[in-house]
């Protein structure tokens, strides 16, 4: 829903309600408009543990639809949205499922009715059951018909062994034999039981005039008693730990091009959002993902011609954040992978902490500062998707105004810098996993061209 954002000064408020609905109001400036999105803390992830692969996928794919046992035929509700310019829509990650209505504010209290029913009193339209799950069922099939499916499947094989499924992108093709079986009352039963015992976060962004109104509307359709049953899903810590420099063939992951390889370089050490490590490890990053002055690029693309990008990116385990990581993504040829691999750890050698000036530190906070700033500033809901997904794994007093993320920014010193990029180095060049696929085996090549500069195991799984 487009909204022009003016400016970040954007003060949030957090409370919670009786039964536990953790409520975020987002007051905006001149807007008559109104987004409404509501978090649970259950994902993909928690799938596995209850032993209900792509439960929740199915079950976002109708809850979506908020039909429930006041307005149980979902044309009722897309007639209502659209005479409203309304737009609606649902996503599952890992560790959270989320749905929202944007729209015209002087049809909130038709929103916030509609998504409390469908949510908490659901009830499934008929004829949406059979067609939705045909529609995950296609999804699946799109996602095990990729060039990366057979790769990352493999992967966290290596990874977690037994417990890969348990990782999101180990999902396998037995999901499909589970969804075949479930039904309408597996839905009603799952949110009842998980969805509706999870953390649950609302957040409504609107014109700040209507700050009265609004919480009289939450408190009366979301301050409510829920009908559910006392389960709970625990997690298993996905635990992963490596001491050594580890180069993994992956076999039988070839992509549709059998010349063209994946590699991706992994290391796993803990890293805490928002930290002084988290930031300069982002400043890092975007350093070494920059066209224009990344080293990576002029070496490896510019002067040798072995790639065309590189990817740098974090991933923070929520769970636990010791097994967080950062990875090194790309592609090449398989007559130039060993080169490329070798290529890739000469740089992060050669690299010295003192390379790093006070004027690099300026460009990267004065990049990231845009990029914040830049908030996507046409969309009603971007301060609700920072707060929220913020509250989700903090408590509420934690949680920052979204101008005073910049201070945390600009407190990296030259020295935090420089620390963290010796620990990235030590780490990578010590303790990484670099994974590649193809249909041959190139161990041997690489460890010919490494000439035993860098302690390399050598696996094939």
């Amino acid at each position: 829903m487009k909204y022009k954002l003016d400016n970040i000064n954007v003060k949030k408020k957090i409370y919670k309600l009786k039964n536990g609905i953790n409520v975020i109001l987002v007051p905006l400036d001149s807007t008559n408009l109104v987004s409404i999105d509501v978090k649970f803390k259950l994902g993909s992830l928690d799938e596995y543990y209850c032993k209900c692969p792509e439960l929740v996928h199915y079950m976002e794919h109708l809850v979506s639809h908020f039909t429930s046992n006041k307005y149980k035929s979902f044309k009722i509700i897309s007639d209502l949205l659209h005479k409203n310019n309304a737009s609606t829509n649902a996503y599952t990650s890992n560790d959270y499922i989320e749905f929202f209505i944007d729209g015209l504010y002087n049809s909130i209290d038709a929103y916030l009715d509609i998504i409390s029913n469908g949510i908490f009193d659901f009830y499934p339209d008929k004829s949406l059951v059979n067609n939705e799950k045909k529609a995950v069922y296609n999804e699946l099939n799109r996602i095990f018909s990729s060039t990366y499916y057979k790769f990352t499947k493999k992967l966290f094989k290596y990874l977690y062994k037994d417990k890969s499924d348990y990782a999101v992108a180990g999902r396998s093709k037995k999901s499909i034999n589970y969804l075949k079986k479930y039904n309408a009352n597996n839905i009603t039963k799952f949110i009842k039981d998980y969805l509706l015992n999870a953390k649950t976060i609302l957040t409504v962004s609107y014109d700040k005039s209507n700050t009265k109104e609004v919480i009289k509307l939450i408190n009366k359709y979301f301050n409510i008693k829920i009908n559910k049953n006392k389960s709970k899903i625990k997690r298993t810590k996905l635990k992963f730990k490596n001491n050594k420099l580890k180069v993994v063939y992956l076999k039988n992951t070839s992509t549709a091009n059998k010349n063209q390889n994946i590699i991706k370089f992994m290391v796993y050490y803990k890293i805490i959002p928002n930290s002084k490590r988290y930031i300069c490890l982002e400043y890092l990053c975007n350093l070494f993902n920059k066209l224009g002055y990344s080293i990576f690029y002029d070496i490896l693309r510019r002067k040798l011609g072995l790639i065309y990008n590189i990817n740098f990116s974090i991933s923070i385990d929520y769970t636990d954040n010791n097994y967080s990581n950062i990875s090194i993504s790309t592609n090449c040829s398989k007559e130039n992978l060993p080169k490329l691999i070798n290529e890739i750890l000469n740089i992060f050698n050669n690299i010295l902490s003192k390379d790093f000036t006070q004027e690099t530190l300026n460009i990267l906070y004065k990049n990231e500062i845009r990029e914040l700033s830049n908030i996507d500033k046409n969309n009603i809901n971007s301060f609700s998707n920072y707060y929220s997904h913020k509250l989700l794994y903090n408590n509420a007093n934690k949680v920052k105004d979204y101008k005073d993320i910049f201070k945390l920014y600009k407190n990296i010193t030259l020295k935090d810098l420089r620390k963290e990029f010796k620990i990235l180095k030590y780490n990578l060049l010590n303790k990484a996993i670099i994974f590649y696929n193809g249909n041959v085996n190139l161990n041997k090549k690489i460890e010919k061209i490494n000439k035993r500069k860098y302690k390399i195991n050598y696996v094939s799984f």
